[in-house]
């Protein structure tokens, strides 16, 4: 009688240990595609939680395999097969209540997330998008959206932000005046801003793929735009635009993949960066010169503010805003040096 209450006691433990599990395995999660449970920041919890289910599956496995090792008048290969049996039946229902609840939650969220994105965005479709795309895509720039916004603190931001969107990119070339190399754009029509970019990909929770880093890097320039007005805009230079554009759409490069490819395309043109004039103190003119100088430009905003702290861009608009100042005397006074200076020492550090 002794053994049965403490067997009970312990089962109603493990409940709600599962259930405790499960509620911190969802909270842990900003996103719930199988893809980003790979992150690490994802993945060690992940893998704590995982070993004390696994230690628990254990426990419940030997509590009631004692019970079938008493029944003597079974054959022991039948208590094996239904030892076996038991265990997977315990996985398969602790699989299968994880994988619930992440898909629930992530309904509810991304639910949540469109209707703030109607708030925020008007939508005009470009050829045969699917809705699963459409809704994929302003998602993700509600998420960046806020992100950003959060971040940058715009005193003055815009009601709605109207977004064309495409099939792909070939789409968008013909049917734009944006520049050929351009995946997206950002235009200004009567002093607001119209997104030009390829729909995100459908799939549901099992299937859809990680976003692209398109909406982060047009929306940049937006928060940018709402932050420091038009007539600041027009001052600040191409590069930082560019390369702060990249920096916050990558988030530091989570893909260490992307990040080898992008330091790989600059040590190819190694020449041509190291060259006396500076290559991102002038506009791309062609594919190959667009690669370089956004590869630059990141690396260098990556430099700035990897040396001076990760609120630096911010500082830097800040300075024009408030204080009235230039780029370059805001660039000299929160980074510690002049533009050539600092551009110099990131050529030694990366070359």
């Amino acid at each position: 009688m002794l053994n049965l209450e403490r067997r009970r006691v312990f089962v109603l433990k493990a409940i709600i240990f599962i259930i405790l599990s499960i509620a911190a395995l969802i909270g842990g999660l900003e996103l719930f595609m199988p893809g980003e449970l790979f992150r690490p920041v994802v993945l060690i919890p992940l893998v704590i939680i995982l070993l004390a289910l696994t230690a628990f599956v254990y426990r419940i496995y030997r509590i009631l395999s004692s019970k079938l090792t008493r029944r003597g008048s079974e054959r022991p290969h039948l208590r094996n097969k239904r030892k076996v049996v038991l265990d997977i039946i315990l996985v398969v229902l602790l699989c299968l209540a994880i994988t619930s609840g992440m898909w629930a939650h992530d309904r509810s969220v991304r639910n949540n997330q469109l209707l703030d994105a109607h708030q925020h965005f008007s939508v005009v479709i470009h050829g045969d998008v699917s809705e699963q795309r459409v809704n994929n895509t302003l998602i993700e720039l509600e998420k960046q959206l806020s992100r950003l916004r959060s971040k940058y603190k715009p005193t003055n931001t815009y009601s709605i932000i109207k977004v064309e969107l495409y099939t792909d990119y070939e789409q968008l070339k013909e049917e734009t005046s944006g520049s050929e190399w351009a995946g997206a754009f950002v235009i200004f029509e009567s002093g607001k801003p119209v997104i030009h970019l390829p729909a995100e990909q459908g799939g549901n929770f099992f299937t859809r793929l990680p976003a692209t880093t398109t909406s982060g890097h047009e929306l940049t320039h937006v928060v940018m735009h709402e932050l420091v007005g038009p007539e600041l805009m027009a001052t600040i230079p191409l590069w930082f635009h560019e390369g702060l554009a990249e920096y916050e759409s990558k988030r530091g490069f989570q893909n260490s993949g992307k990040r080898v490819l992008t330091r790989l395309s600059l040590w190819l043109c190694k020449s041509k960066v190291l060259d006396n004039d500076p290559i991102i103190l002038h506009a791309p003119t062609s594919s190959e010169t667009s690669i370089i100088f956004y590869s630059a430009s990141y690396e260098f905003v990556d430099y700035i503010v990897s040396k001076h702290g990760g609120d630096t861009p911010q500082r830097i608009l800040n300075d024009m805003v408030v204080q009235g100042k230039s780029f370059e005397d805001a660039f000299r006074d929160e980074v510690g040096s002049t533009l050539d200076e600092t551009y110099q020492r990131w050529v030694s550090s990366f070359f």
